[in-house]
């Protein structure tokens, strides 16, 4: 789980920016792929609030609405982190004579947080 601990020595208020991005196999990003395919559930009751009016479909910006006090450490921000199914039917068919080839746009990607 990705959570925050207060390392120094007053109470203090959370933010965290979560960038979501797809790498290929060299480690680029390429920036035509949709962020918005990678989903982090941040969980109900957990503290975490996700602020809907500075995020982006590439950038997720989350405040934890209590402060935390020296030594303390927040509940997970998310408890799943899922790749949008739609990914598999981004395919190109192509057929040549009697053979059939499918390419999957994400093929070879990996996905970043």
């Amino acid at each position: 789980a990705i959570s925050v601990t207060n390392s120094g020595d007053i109470d203090t208020f959370v933010r965290v920016i979560i960038t979501k991005s797809w790498k290929d196999k060299e480690g680029r990003k390429n920036a035509e792929l949709s962020p918005d395919l990678i989903e982090l559930n941040v969980p109900e009751n957990s503290g975490w609030v996700v602020a809907e009016d500075q995020s982006t479909p590439e950038r997720m910006v989350l405040y934890y609405t209590k402060a935390l006090a020296p030594g303390e450490t927040t509940p997970g921000l998310s408890d799943t982190i899922r790749i949008d199914e739609s990914v598999a039917q981004q395919v190109n068919k192509v057929t040549d004579g009697s053979t059939v080839t499918y390419q999957y746009k994400y093929d070879g990607y990996s996905f970043n947080l």
